[in-house]
């Protein structure tokens, strides 16, 4: 069930990521922008986790469906062996990026810790003599020692605005999402988007302090500079060519008609991952009636007649009632199916 949530999860943040990408991104209401890209791993897991209850589901049949493909026909323990395999490369993904994320964080720490602290132009500065370009990490904007004096005013009315509107933070959460969900690959797109977004809102603040030509050179020198921390809001972000284009760009009268426009996608989403309201108890009964011995089944090929001798469980006799216990199963709720064994794609003898 749990690969299921997972697809899900993907599937939802997909959608809102790619409204994002073809309706949002060219948008200078950042602060709008900055609240959706933030929204959208926790709506999605809202949404999927914890559904709304209709009449009818909606993602979740399509889930269902690709979910059959972590299943080996009717070999339960061929499955379980996946299982485990998945498990553990997951937990190898999340090793990984969870170990590059302190390293950062230790990194950002040395600086600190080794650096003069100075105050200058209202900002805290950590002065170091590594040859990185400026950026800021919380309330401290790291600069190069020998640069500070020479550094445009510009630039740091740039780290000004990442530190006051807590850029750091929002960098910091996604990580975190990042290290959780690695295995969706839009968690890595929206990242990039929201460093993007932080970007785009330091220069429309930082161009209040010079002119645009003087300000896109400024850049330029410092795009040579390769600045790896995945923590920082650095000077250098990459992308500066569209950068550039957002600078030259004016305010669309389209921009709130762009924002209404997430109403009816939410909306979509909603039904797209409502859950049904289950069936019955009468049903339910049914159902465990002639599957609670499926597990045993698929493992031994078959089990004894003499299970069937006081009528409590029933054997599945025909194409009909594999049908109708299919049905009731496609009807059930999530939190129903979690506590029933489904049923193979196909109809399996019961007893040997």
């Amino acid at each position: 069930m749990m690969y299921a949530y997972s697809i899900q999860l993907i599937l939802a943040t997909g959608i809102l990521y790619l409204f994002y990408q073809m309706v949002l991104s060219d948008s200078r209401s950042f602060g709008f922008n900055r609240f959706y890209l933030l929204a959208i791993l926790p709506l999605s897991g809202l949404l999927v986790y914890y559904p709304i209850h209709l009449g009818f589901g909606g993602i979740r049949s399509i889930s269902d469906t690709s979910a059959d493909l972590l299943i080996i026909d009717s070999d339960h323990r061929s499955g379980g062996l996946l299982s485990t395999w998945l498990l553990r490369i997951y937990i190898i993904g999340v090793l990984l990026l969870l170990m590059r994320y302190l390293m950062d964080l230790y990194f950002i720490w040395y600086l600190s810790s080794r650096g003069r602290k100075i105050r200058y132009l209202g900002l805290d500065l950590v002065l170091h003599y590594r040859d990185i370009p400026p950026f800021s990490f919380l309330g401290y904007c790291f600069i190069r020692g020998s640069d500070q004096y020479g550094t445009d005013r510009a630039i740091y009315e740039h780290e000004r605005i990442h530190i006051c509107q807590r850029h750091s933070w929002d960098i910091m959460f996604i990580e975190i999402c990042r290290v959780i969900f690695w295995f969706n690959p839009f968690v890595h797109l929206i990242k990039n988007k929201i460093q993007l977004n932080h970007e785009f809102i330091a220069d429309s603040r930082a161009l209040s302090y010079t002119d645009r030509q003087n300000y896109q050179r400024l850049l330029l020198h410092y795009i040579a500079d390769n600045q790896q921390n995945i923590l920082a809001s650095s000077i250098n972000f990459s992308l500066t060519k569209i950068r550039f284009k957002m600078m030259n760009k004016s305010k669309s009268k389209y921009e709130s008609l762009k924002m209404l426009l997430t109403v009816p996608i939410l909306a979509i989403l909603i039904i797209g991952c409502a859950d049904s309201k289950g069936v019955s108890g009468e049903d339910m009964l049914y159902y465990w009636r002639y599957t609670a011995m499926t597990q045993q089944i698929l493992e031994q090929g078959g089990v004894d007649e003499s299970v069937f001798a006081d009528g409590v469980l029933q054997p599945i006799e025909t194409e009909a009632q594999f049908r109708k216990l299919q049905g009731i199963y496609d009807n059930m709720s999530r939190a129903q199916k979690k506590s029933v064994f489904k049923l193979p794609p196909n109809p399996i003898p019961m007893t040997q």
